[in-house]
């Protein structure tokens, strides 16, 4: 596969994914805001750690770029594993994670664009 075609599978891919985000979780409201302040907190160290590779250099990541892509990745999973810790904490389980709700849903999706982006390395 070409350059350019890899380029706009993964343009495509966190286009949707970003769209998916805002209107089946931020629109309705599907995590608190202490949900989303920590998991803005653990994204950006969860980047930095894996994805930046403990790089010092970390606030010069260029817009629009493979890496600019992985850290709003990060921005949009951390979020969910807050999430997933404080249902294990309070004993509702993990089920909600492998239902069929588009919450659910865009998780996996999530997960996969993630693991997409690491494996093309663009």
């Amino acid at each position: 596969m070409k350059a350019g075609t890899k380029r706009l599978i993964q343009n495509a891919l966190f286009l949707a994914v970003a769209g998916s985000y805002y209107y089946y979780v931020i629109k309705p409201g599907a995590f608190s805001a202490v949900e989303l302040f920590l998991g803005a907190l653990l994204g950006l160290v969860g980047f930095w750690a894996v994805g930046n590779k403990g790089n010092r250099n970390f606030a010069m990541v260029r817009p629009f770029t493979g890496s600019w892509r992985m850290l709003v990745y990060w921005l949009m999973f951390a979020p969910y594993i807050i999430h997933f810790l404080l249902s294990i904490l309070a004993g509702t389980g993990i089920a909600v994670f492998f239902s069929l709700e588009p919450v659910s849903i865009l998780f996996w999706t999530l997960l996969g664009a993630m693991a997409f982006e690491y494996e093309v390395k663009n």
